[in-house]
């Protein structure tokens, strides 16, 4: 067994995982028996700062793990997606690896997207193609309507100044939501997991009803599945 050990660390650049590095890193690390603590974790990550505090206790052959994070300016870029993140989460996790610690994480929180834009939505794009339905432009079948509101969606940028969410973690998937895009607050999800780094959105989009509609106004769900960096719409 270790001796019981107490140390305040730094560091020019950390890496948390193979693929990503923090820099200007500084915790204080605890060791006592079975248990190894980071407790006022603060470094420079993806554009902002990263802090918490980070616990994992040995019980015969599981550990188990619990931790809190606040995040503040972190960089969301994708080609549907971009701006900044706020937020903080606090999670738990037990197993007997990696893997198994990863796939039992739980957690709630929340987090805020601001200074950014979500492209390929825009409640303008559905209204002009009911507009262009309603003139019999455009043939009111399901293909037709798909392929209209696709390149009409392609026009597109919202503007988000800011847009808060709740924040869950349950089986190593991360879900946001449901949060509002003003000014009309469009509903939105966002989804990632992060065994298979997989992302996922949703968004709902109501147009005002042209003159002489009949029945709900006009609504779509747009739905985007893949890799963050680039997922696709459908």
């Amino acid at each position: 067994q270790l001796p019981d050990l107490a140390l305040a660390i730094t560091a020019e650049k950390l890496a948390l995982s193979p693929a990503q590095t923090a820099g200007n890193a500084s915790f204080n690390l605890d060791l006592s028996g079975d248990r190894l603590a980071l407790s006022q974790a603060k470094m420079a990550y993806n554009g902002g700062t990263l802090g918490g505090n980070l616990t994992l206790r040995r019980a015969a052959a599981n550990v188990s793990l619990s931790a809190d994070a606040v995040f503040s300016g972190l960089d969301l870029s994708s080609l549907l997606l971009s701006g900044k993140a706020d937020g903080q989460l606090s999670f738990a996790a037990t197993g007997q690896t990696a893997a198994q610690l990863a796939g039992s994480a739980g957690g709630s929180g929340s987090l805020t997207i601001s200074a950014g834009v979500w492209r390929g939505q825009g409640t303008p794009a559905l209204a002009t193609v009911v507009a262009a339905t309603e003139r019999d432009e455009i043939k009111a079948d399901v293909t037709a309507l798909q392929f209209a509101l696709a390149n009409e969606l392609d026009k597109y940028t919202r503007s988000i100044d800011a847009a808060p969410a709740p924040l869950a973690l349950a089986n190593g998937a991360v879900k946001i939501g449901p949060g509002y895009l003003l000014p009309d607050r469009a509903a939105f999800m966002l989804g990632y997991d992060v065994r298979t780094g997989m992302f996922s959105a949703n968004s709902s989009l109501t147009a005002a009803p042209p003159k002489n509609w009949v029945g709900s106004a006009p609504a779509i769900e747009l739905n985007w599945r893949g890799p963050f960096a680039a997922p696709t719409r459908s």
